[in-house]
């Protein structure tokens, strides 16, 4: 008996060490795995800050240009030029002179954060807005009374518009985008490696699954804000251009513009064409419904060719604002467009209701305590 205690020292003595040795393997295990959770976190936080500084940016911007000060202005000219050398080829012409404090000044700014536009009828649709002269529509805007907007600490700096709602509205979605994907790289810096995971179905547990509530009501207003924002809107439009009149116009340029970036490069159809409604010349560079560009330039080098400078086409006209026009107004495999938001809606509302439904159905199966009966 006594030369089995030797045995029975040393068996104990490994089992000791390999106790010890998985305790060890265990916590480098997680010590590494936690270290490139970590990097893994701190990259993803500093791309999504990228984001979060540029919708901080914008709504800044925004919101200073929105508390100039309104001053009245007299607008001695306001036309629009195009340019197809220029970047962005339609810019407004314009001088308007205003008096501020005994001193007068002259300005020539129209947005407070853009000197123009890709689009002819982004400018058209403010220049109309001073055309309602007393006696009817006037087709030149000669001393006409408006308001501009100049900068508070610098009475030299104004714009005749003041930043539009647009703006703000894109600058604080700009931040709730990037400020989402930062919170989920600060959850994987500061997370513990290795702790347990509780279910969300434990009824009386008091931690609640707040991120997962954040990641759920993310997905569904992203879908709400894509579908509100923009399909309902171009969805309208649409049914409404039914009833736009057709009307022949003339090309005055016809070109496809590519834009480039770090996912390639894109191709869009610019198509400038000048028609007249009730003697009046308007003009617009619209060519479909939603615009944009994709890619694929083959497609878009066609429709160049086939509408050549000076040749003759026809367009759809907006009847109650003819300053509004388009060529194509279908709208073609790009309704498909309007199916993607679903999912993120789906996802965000059915991930909500999954939760709410196990929270009052309470513990699992599982996680209820066992009997102990025999």
């Amino acid at each position: 008996m006594a030369g089995k205690w030797p045995l029975i020292f040393l068996t104990r003595g490994f089992q000791r060490s390999a106790r010890s040795g998985r305790v060890e393997t265990d916590e480098s295990g997680k010590s590494s795995n936690g270290c490139g959770v970590r990097a893994f976190g701190l990259f993803w936080t500093a791309f999504s800050s990228i984001f979060l500084c540029v919708g901080l940016w914008m709504t800044w911007g925004a919101l200073e240009a929105w508390k100039w000060k309104s001053v009245p202005c007299v607008i001695e000219r306001f036309e629009i030029t195009a340019d197809q050398s220029q970047e962005p080829p339609f810019r407004p012409d314009l001088v308007y002179r205003y008096e501020l404090d005994g001193r007068k000044y002259t300005g020539t700014r129209l947005w407070t954060g853009k000197e123009g536009s890709d689009k002819y009828e982004d400018l058209a649709e403010v220049r109309e807005r001073f055309t309602k002269g007393p006696e009817g529509r006037l087709t030149e805007l000669i001393h006409v009374a408006a308001e501009c907007r100049v900068k508070p600490d610098e009475p030299e700096t104004s714009a005749l518009m003041s930043a539009g709602s647009g703006q703000i509205w894109g600058g604080l979605a700009f931040t709730a985008f990037g400020g989402f994907f930062v919170l989920i790289g600060l959850a994987l810096i500061f997370a513990r490696p290795g702790a347990p995971v509780k279910s969300i179905s434990n009824k009386g547990n008091a931690n609640h699954p707040l991120a997962a509530v954040i990641a759920f009501l993310f997905f569904g207003c992203a879908g709400l804000a894509l579908l509100c924002g923009f399909v309902l809107p171009k969805s309208f439009e649409w049914f409404g251009m039914r009833g736009w009149k057709e009307t022949e116009a003339e090309v005055i340029w016809s070109r496809v513009i590519s834009k480039s970036d770090s996912d390639g490069t894109t191709y869009a159809v610019d198509i400038f064409y000048r028609y007249q409604i009730d003697g009046q010349e308007y003009r617009s560079n619209r060519y479909s419904v939603l615009g944009g560009s994709s890619s694929g330039s083959k497609g878009k080098n066609e429709i160049v060719r086939a509408h050549p400078r000076k040749s003759k086409l026809m367009v759809f006209v907006d009847p109650s604002k003819p300053w509004r026009a388009v060529i194509h107004r279908s709208l073609g495999w790009w309704c498909l467009v309007a199916l993607f938001p679903l999912p993120f809606i789906a996802v965000g509302a059915g991930g909500l209701w999954v939760m709410y439904k196990k929270r009052l159905d309470g513990p699992s199966v599982s996680a209820r305590p066992r009997s102990s009966g025999h």
